[in-house]
């Protein structure tokens, strides 16, 4: 993988301030294979933090990929939401998959936050991911409200409307949101009050991430959508 300054600097500084060993290793070799489609994963245990690549990517994703994943082990460490796969879901990957984007979808805004500062360019990864998730929502029938599928959408809205406190600019933003409107107006009112409880709660700190992570489990739980979602070191529900 490309290794720059600003990235060593920061690899640096997390093997120094935090007890960990960090491995990296090839996506395309997970033992999962469902795994294997996407650009990163990592997992830590027993001191030892691996982190999945894959290498069908340009270099500066490949880099901010890693430099990502690194990062959720910092910000679990602070005491921000980390959550498991939903044991409850047994093999279906369609729930993991939701269950991922549950606690990511705002851990993921104070991981590219805490990039940018450090001179990672961000704004270009998250306009680019903005723009893959639009022409995604103007391909796609509207899914049924109470599926895995709605809620995965459902969490994609709440988390390009937080994204205003990370520099996405707001027409950016307001394109995407008022095409779900219009294009998933059943799943819309519970959108929208979800991001508007998200919004209330904050996430700048861990206590506030822990709260916004609640706010959007118990609303897609009242709806039916997903079961209970634990955290990896500590219950925090």
């Amino acid at each position: 993988m490309p290794v720059s300054e600003r990235f060593v600097g920061l690899y640096q500084e997390i093997i120094t301030q935090h007890p960990i060993t960090i491995e990296f290793k090839d996506l395309a070799t997970h033992p999962k294979v469902s795994f294997r489609q996407g650009t990163g994963f990592s997992n830590d245990q027993a001191g030892l933090l691996t982190v999945w690549l894959s290498t069908n990517q340009t270099a500066e994703r490949l880099e901010i990929t890693a430099a990502h994943e690194c990062l959720h082990y910092v910000l679990g460490y602070e005491g921000y939401p980390i959550t498991l796969r939903n044991p409850a879901a047994g093999d279906d990957e369609v729930l993991e998959l939701v269950g991922g984007h549950l606690h990511c979808s705002l851990v993921d805004l104070e991981i590219d936050r805490r990039l940018r500062d450090r001179g990672f360019p961000i704004l270009q990864k998250r306009l680019a991911d903005l723009e893959r998730m639009m022409k995604e929502l103007q391909t796609q029938s509207p899914p049924p409200s109470d599926s895995p599928r709605g809620c995965l959408w459902v969490v994609r809205y709440v988390s390009v409307g937080m994204s205003s406190h990370y520099g996405v600019p707001r027409q950016a933003r307001r394109r995407f949101l008022k095409e779900f409107e219009s294009r998933f107006s059943t799943m819309a009112p519970l959108a929208q009050q979800l991001l508007n409880k998200v919004s209330a709660v904050g996430i700048a700190t861990s206590e506030q991430m822990v709260g916004g992570v609640r706010v959007l489990r118990d609303g897609l739980r009242l709806q039916g959508k997903l079961a209970v979602m634990n955290q990896r070191t500590r219950q925090v529900w």
